[in-house]
């Protein structure tokens, strides 16, 4: 692996572990892979209710949201992406190959418990 690569991987990593955020509360975390994704070249990007049914959504307590959507918004989340995503976090980026065949999903938990 690229050392250049490597140190990419540790500095997002520290990012991310450097603010945890509790179920349906992933703003950062969801516009940090939304851009990340992007900068990578991929065109089918699906975020917020593109990806999750809020009528299926359990646990997802309210007066949170609004506390981590105020927080994202002060570490640079633009507002208009937490308006994009209608307040609910997830990403799913598609990578069309048009080559038949079987299809492969990977799937990545992007919530935390605050521990300290």
């Amino acid at each position: 692996m690229k050392p250049e690569i490597f140190n990419e991987m540790i500095a997002t990593r520290r990012q991310i572990h450097k603010h945890p955020e509790e179920g349906w509360t992933e703003f950062e975390t969801t516009y940090l892979v939304h851009e990340r994704l992007k900068s990578l070249g991929y065109k089918k990007i699906l975020k917020g209710t593109q990806v999750i049914k809020p009528d299926a959504v359990l646990g997802r307590d309210p007066k949170l949201v609004q506390k981590a959507i105020a927080r994202a918004i002060e570490q640079g989340v633009p507002k208009s992406f937490i308006e994009e995503i209608d307040e609910y976090t997830g990403c799913v980026a598609v990578l069309e190959t048009g080559r038949p065949g079987p299809v492969v999903a990977l799937r990545f938990d992007m919530d935390a418990l605050r521990i300290e």
